[in-house]
């Protein structure tokens, strides 16, 4: 299984810019003379604005593109990892292993051995970002001297996630900030959200009762969206204690993905086995053409859910007898099903998974390298552009990339027919049909579109800052059809980057003296007038009000 899952992860560099990394399929060739591009820089200093010298940083490189069928397959271990130390003058450069530098963006955190650090958004390459240090704060067990292993990841205010590597101690120091934390304790797995605040020690709880978990015969588990968490030790028992209980648990079953569960209470004395249900779907066979197999070819059943994400039901390798060749596929498959190939140098296929007898699956192309470059109406690059791209009726074939600095995102081997779209927040929905994928990069201009703008307010008319405001498409044309911000401190919101003259559902929320303020406008008008949204207190009687 392992040996799978690696030939899935490299899906994200097909047809990406080259590197220096061994085992790479093949890429799109370098046009011109190359060229090296400017790297990653912080300038990391104190509160009071000094340089830091012998900090060290850490930066997680995205991937060029990806495909977002695979995510729940992918650890965050899988993404390539970028380190350096700050100098003299405080500036920390990021490089990988032989010079190598992730392709346009990452984020990360850094560290000092006296004992501050900071955690950092997005960087993108060839501009330079100031980091202020902060002392750390610590997690600790509540006695102090009881050691634990820690699975920290950390939730920055961007909407951003950064997965730290596992540590271990009595004391486990992090930079300030929202972490949700797996730990393991002699007394099994707890599950807590911790606000770390600088120089502050935070205690994990190992109280609730607790329930131990068997793993059947070569099971894998693991808290769903954590699979840098397992939970089963070597001898295939997991203790999970107090809100870990609840937690929703997938892992792996041979080459089946189990659906999300939650244990069963109350806790009982005896283990309970993993997976819930020892019955394996039924599988049938898929034949596939053996002279149209290439190296390192996978099948994969997915799942569609209704938010339009995709869950991995089963994985499978090619078997072969003989000049036979086929893949063991799930016999049934509930909902909206699809079956997607992927090999290294060939663009991925999908097809419905009622249609898996009918459609030739073995006939994968190698597609041509996509290229996209994004402009405004004046000519400057778009930096962060969202796109992707979906051949024909292929949507679990569907390919994700941002653009660099320059522009340029490259969605890797591509086969047409196909869609090319443009789903940003800043910028208006564009789509535009490839016939064919051509040798060139496919030029767009991105428009701004037409915005909604308002002002949040207090009952009394003062404004109300720091609200959340969410606009929901209900007519399903904007992508992304739910956009959240935050007011400023005039209580001001925009929504940019929609169509004109459409309406849209506008709502905030908040909490103020322990209770949810909200207000809606369920007629907001693109290019309209400026909204003035009152949030009120929704339980009036016990509010405090004002």
């Amino acid at each position: 299984m392992p040996r799978m899952l690696a030939a899935f992860l490299t899906l994200a560099a097909l047809a990406a810019p080259a590197r220096a990394q061994a085992g790479s399929p093949p890429q799109e060739p370098a046009a011109g003379k190359a060229t090296r591009a400017p790297g990653f820089v912080l300038l990391v200093t104190d509160q009071g604005k000094h340089p830091i010298a012998g900090a060290r940083g850490t930066l997680l490189g995205e991937p060029v593109s990806h495909l977002p069928a695979l995510d729940d397959v992918q650890e965050p271990s899988s993404r390539q990892t970028f380190t350096g130390t700050s100098g003299e003058n405080g500036l920390l450069r990021f490089a990988g292993a032989n010079g190598a530098e992730p392709s346009h963006a990452g984020n990360g955190w850094v560290t000092t051995e006296s004992g501050l650090g900071a955690l950092f958004p997005r960087l993108h390459r060839g501009s330079t970002h100031r980091l202020e240090l902060q002392p750390m704060g610590a997690i600790a067990s509540p006695t102090g001297s009881e050691p634990f292993q820690l699975y920290a990841r950390a939730f920055l205010p961007s909407g951003e996630v950064v997965t730290l590597p596992p540590c271990q101690g009595t004391e486990v120091r992090l930079p300030a900030g929202h972490y949700e934390v797996w730990a393991r304790t002699a007394d099994g797995w707890v599950w807590q959200r911790l606000a770390v605040a600088p120089g502050q020690r935070s205690e994990l709880r190992y109280d609730g009762p607790a329930q131990r978990v068997a793993a059947r015969s070569g099971a894998v588990m693991h808290p769903v969206g954590r699979p840098d968490v397992p939970l089963f030790s070597a001898d295939g028992e997991a203790i999970l204690r107090g809100a870990a209980l609840a937690a929703p648990l997938t892992g792996r079953f041979g080459d089946f993905r189990p659906a999300p569960q939650v244990l069963p209470g109350p806790p009982r004395n005896e283990p309970i086995l993993w997976p819930l249900s020892a019955e394996p779907p039924r599988l049938e066979r898929l034949p596939w053409a053996a002279n149209g197999a290439p190296p390192g070819l996978q099948l994969l059943t997915l799942q569609r859910a209704d938010g339009g994400a995709f869950r991995t039901l089963h994985l499978a390798a090619l078997q072969r007898s003989g000049d036979q060749a086929w893949f063991l596929v799930p016999a049934e498959a509930q909902g909206d099903a699809w079956l997607l190939a992927v090999a290294p140098g060939f663009a991925p296929m999908a097809v419905p998974w009622s249609n898996r007898q009918q459609v030739a699956l073995q006939a994968l192309q190698r597609g041509l390298p996509l290229r996209v470059e994004a402009r405004d109406e004046e000519g400057h690059a778009i930096l962060d552009l969202a796109v992707e791209y979906t051949p024909d009726q292929m949507d679990a074939a569907t390919v994700f990339a941002r653009t660099d600095a320059r522009g340029s995102a490259r969605l890797g081997l591509a086969a047409g027919p196909g869609q090319l779209r443009t789903s940003d927040e800043r910028f208006l929905n564009q789509s535009l049909v490839l016939a064919s994928i051509p040798d060139g990069p496919v030029q767009l201009t991105v428009l701004p579109g037409a915005e909604v703008t308002g002002r949040t307010l207090w009952p009394d008319g003062t404004p109300a800052a720091e609200v959340v405001v969410t606009l929901r498409d209900t007519n399903g044309v904007l992508r992304p059809g739910w956009r959240t911000v935050v007011t400023d401190r005039s209580g001001s919101f925009r929504f940019p980057g929609l169509p004109e003259d459409t309406l849209f559902v506008v709502f905030a929320s908040t909490q103020r003296d322990g209770h949810t303020w909200s207000g809606r406008f369920d007629r907001a008008r693109a290019a309209g007038e400026v909204l003035e949204l009152t949030v009120r207190d929704e339980d009036p009687v016990l509010g405090t009000g004002r």
